[in-house]
């Protein structure tokens, strides 16, 4: 049980986008895990999958182009996407403003694959990051 103020949280910095984790299994969580996310213009998730976590973006500013699956969405400020197991996604922010979502993670867990992620050197090699998403149950997708 805990109460994190805005703009509190652990910081993480993961493939140039800024995370500040809200809740984390560290205090308790197993059914879900949630975190903010800031996506600098031109900022992106290369695409890939989960075969074992579900995700849900809740965009609070700006605006990102979502895949999903074989298309892509733009989801605007107030928009939701649910990202059931198994679904190809990614998203870029095409816009010149940094744009901010709100994160959950289903089970909680799942945020422990990015703070992997978060703790790559940035130039690090593509097997590296390969490499954690495949102990996370999740792949790449070209």
């Amino acid at each position: 049980m805990s109460l994190v103020a805005s703009g509190e949280g652990k910081q993480l910095r993961a493939g140039g986008n800024d995370v500040t984790v809200k809740i984390h299994p560290d205090d308790g969580a197993r059914a879900f895990s949630l975190f903010e996310s800031r996506i600098p213009a031109g900022g992106r998730v290369s695409p890939h999958l989960h075969r074992d976590y579900e995700e849900a973006f809740y965009v609070l500013d700006g605006e990102l182009s979502f895949l999903l699956g074989d298309s892509w969405s733009l989801g605007r400020v107030g928009a939701t996407v649910h990202i059931p197991r198994g679904v190809v996604h990614a998203f870029v922010n095409e816009s010149d403003a940094t744009a901010r979502v709100l994160v959950v993670h289903t089970p909680a867990a799942a945020i422990r694959m990015i703070e992997e992620l978060a703790a790559l050197p940035p130039d690090a090699d593509r097997g590296l990051a390969a490499a954690i998403l495949a102990r996370h149950a999740s792949e790449p997708v070209h």
